[in-house]
């Protein structure tokens, strides 16, 4: 290498003179070749890169070996977006309260196509109201 001052116009000329190891390594891993200085090797990184069907996969190695990737890390990593949490209402479900089986458990209707709900005061159920169970249409049915 020279005394002259070298010129990075390159993120290619950055990885070959400020991370010349681990650029060696990537050029050998994709293309098999070495190279015989850092000029050389910023050259055929260029190949290499073009010539790759892979090329986002080539990108991340070289972001991955850039010998600023901490510096820039630190400075420049995105910051996580919190999503803002969203108020669930929370269902109201209904209460119902069950007093026990109804007819309609069974598949019985009552006249007018009334469906007996179980209810002593229903002027429709009443009838099947016998003190304090409703019989009639099934025995199986509890109070």
């Amino acid at each position: 290498m020279s005394n002259q001052k070298k010129e990075y116009k390159t993120l290619l000329s950055v990885l070959a003179n400020g991370s010349t190891d681990n650029a060696r390594k990537l050029l050998k891993k994709h293309s098999g070749e070495d190279a015989k200085d850092t000029k050389d090797l910023e050259l055929k990184l260029a190949k290499m890169y073009a010539y790759s069907p892979k090329k986002i996969d080539i990108e991340k190695e070289f972001a991955q070996i850039h010998p600023h990737k901490d510096f820039i890390l630190k400075y420049l990593a995105p910051k996580p977006v919190e999503k803002p949490v969203e108020k669930t209402e929370e269902k109201k479900e209904e209460k119902k309260e069950v007093v026990g089986q109804t007819f309609i458990d069974y598949g019985y209707m009552n006249f007018n196509g009334h469906p007996p709900c179980g209810n002593p005061n229903c002027p429709y159920c009443a009838k099947y109201f016998n003190g304090s169970k409703f019989q009639g249409y099934s025995d199986t049915l509890q109070d």
